[in-house]
């Protein structure tokens, strides 16, 4: 069993919760394989030389957060999730020097996006489906808050038979708002019907699910730290818990009331 601390909060007060949101990616579930790998096992696969992982996988970072910057929330209103994809993908091959015909690049992006809209591109944790039943069990509304799309809605969360447990999915794509940006936390609580002081947010991002969900007047957040990162010092860590599995939190929701 982890190791849990609270800093500041102690025990999490569940009896004076009325709805848990969470993260996705991180929290939920993690991708099985890393991207740079996938990218380039798909290029092979096409029958062209296999490019270095490696270099994919740096291309592929700063690519993403340049498109994101460019066209935030996935694109928004202004083009569909694919759209925005095949930017990422496209311009993460161009940086990586790999000089593809236009015919061969959309071959290889219609294989990883398709790839990425299947739960088989990802592992569900251990610790979720015990934890979502325990909080569904104590009568406690359960969300997500995520900053991708409605591939998640539609086809990830369904396909680990997720979608039973969440009254509501707020989406980046669909409110125009990225965490940490408060407005993102303000429609899970319009969609909760609940004051935000009554919410408690778990995610695996310091800064945005945790301090965005604070400056949005939302209970001490969970900071599920799996990956065992240490965030800088911060004058919020006192209101923050902190946890590297579920479990525990499962044993303490308890009974409903």
């Amino acid at each position: 069993m982890m190791q849990r601390t609270a800093l500041g909060q102690g025990e999490i007060v569940w009896k004076s919760l009325k709805c848990v949101t969470l993260d996705v990616t991180g929290t939920l579930f993690a991708m099985r394989h890393r991207v740079g790998d996938v990218y380039a096992s798909m290029v092979e696969w096409h029958g062209l030389e296999k490019p270095d992982p490696d270099v994919i996988h740096s291309s592929f970072k700063t690519s993403y957060k340049h498109v994101n910057r460019e066209s935030p929330c996935v694109g928004g209103l202004a083009e569909s999730t694919k759209e925005w994809w095949r930017k990422v993908v496209y311009r993460t091959f161009d940086t990586a020097g790999l000089k593809y015909s236009e015919p061969q690049r959309e071959r290889i992006f219609s294989s990883i996006y398709s790839a990425y809209g299947s739960p088989k591109a990802y592992k569900l944790f251990d610790d979720v489906m015990p934890f979502l039943e325990s909080a569904k069990n104590r009568g406690l509304k359960l969300g997500v808050i995520s900053n991708e799309s409605e591939r998640y809605s539609e086809e990830i969360l369904p396909g680990f038979g997720l979608s039973r447990f969440f009254e509501f999915v707020i989406l980046a794509k669909d409110v125009l708002s990225e965490k940490p940006d408060r407005k993102i936390f303000e429609a899970a609580a319009s969609a909760a019907g609940l004051a935000p002081e009554e919410i408690l947010h778990i995610g695996d991002d310091y800064e945005k699910d945790c301090l965005g969900s604070l400056n949005a007047g939302f209970h001490s957040p969970v900071f599920l730290n799996r990956f065992r990162r240490k965030p800088e010092h911060d004058p919020q860590l006192g209101h923050i818990h902190f946890a590297e599995d579920l479990r525990d939190f499962t044993q303490q929701i308890g009974p409903r009331s």
